[in-house]
């Protein structure tokens, strides 16, 4: 696993950048600020930060609120252990299920939630803007805890 960190409010700047790559609608500085103090938000422990995912606990239902990767360092594992620490992360939260939302034209993305076990719930049309759909995905942790 890539290493990771909690996001400190220093890395705010880092996270803006990354923003420019993300599925629109972008998020605000103020939106990351919130995120930051109100959600769980992890980042690439690298200079310059190349990945981000936050995090959000609601009623048991884990949700992954958002993920980037600068494009020059997709396919090196970080989206998968951004991924890997929201499921650890879930079930330490005490989370059932973790819920998300990726576009259809997202393959890379579709295809590493899938192998992790995520299944498709629903479509949401035009959720990025027009025809650019969501897939909602869920991954339900009672399935993948080891009974002991």
């Amino acid at each position: 696993m890539n290493n990771l960190r909690e996001v400190v409010p220093g890395d705010l700047g880092s996270i803006m950048e990354l923003e420019q790559y993300a599925p629109l609608p972008a998020w605000s500085p103020s939106s990351w600020l919130e995120e930051s103090t109100k959600h769980h938000v992890v980042v690439a422990d690298t200079q310059p930060i190349v990945a981000v995912i936050s995090l959000g606990l609601v009623s048991g239902t884990a949700e992954v609120r958002r993920v980037v990767v600068l494009p020059e360092h997709r396919r090196q594992g970080w989206g998968r252990s951004l991924m890997e620490y929201a499921h650890l992360w879930a079930e330490n939260s005490g989370a059932t299920e973790i819920f998300l939302e990726v576009s259809t034209g997202n393959e890379a993305a579709l295809g590493l939630y899938r192998a992790m076990g995520f299944h498709d719930v629903s479509l949401r049309r035009d959720y990025y803007g027009p025809g650019d759909d969501a897939v909602v995905m869920c991954l339900s942790l009672d399935d993948t805890r080891e009974v002991s």
